[in-house]
């Protein structure tokens, strides 16, 4: 959230700009978002619009980025500050595709993706099995502590064998492509 305060509004008042620039930005940690310069430039100018400055030209609220919103509107949501709330969804084109060609789009590519994910799950069984760990498809999760098949000859702990796998797999994704 971006947070724009002013004690003494010559424009506007009683009003609350609420600008979403949530997909805008990219991710640089789990709560950090990145701004480009453009992006920057594009708030700023919102901004300046909506105060009246000079130069700035006239304001436009913008579904799915900007909207300014009156206090009596902010009180019947409860005070509730989310500019997601206020600002709406953006509009999304309709590309007049007919639901029948799109449906049979995507279980073809639900189907290809199906077929991708079982040549992994082998793959991922393969490359278990060169680790002796063998397993059939009605095999349940191993219990904390669990003993891997005494024709290995191994006992070994769960966090291990995740080890194993996640490097086994790694070197599957690794020579596969």
């Amino acid at each position: 959230c971006l947070w724009f305060l002013t004690k003494q509004k010559a424009v506007r008042k009683g009003e609350v700009l609420f600008v979403d620039a949530r997909k805008l930005g990219s991710m640089i940690s789990r709560v950090q978002c990145e701004f480009t310069d453009e992006v920057i430039s594009r708030i700023a100018d919102t901004v300046s619009a909506w105060r009246g400055e000079a130069g700035a030209g006239a304001y436009q609220d913008i579904a799915g980025f900007c909207r300014s919103v009156k206090l009596a509107e902010i009180a019947q949501h409860g005070h509730v500050l989310t500019p997601g709330r206020y600002v709406g969804a953006e509009e999304v084109e309709d590309n007049d595709e007919d639901f029948a060609t799109k449906m049979q789009q995507l279980t073809e590519k639900l189907g290809e993706q199906m077929a991708k994910g079982a040549e992994l799950d082998q793959l991922i069984r393969q490359k278990l099995g060169g680790l002796g760990y063998e397993f059939s498809q009605e095999t349940k999760h191993p219990e904390p502590g669990f003993q891997v098949p005494a024709a290995t000859g191994v006992t070994t702990k769960p966090s291990v064998v995740a080890r194993r796998l996640r490097a086994a797999t790694l070197r599957a994704s690794c020579c596969s492509s």
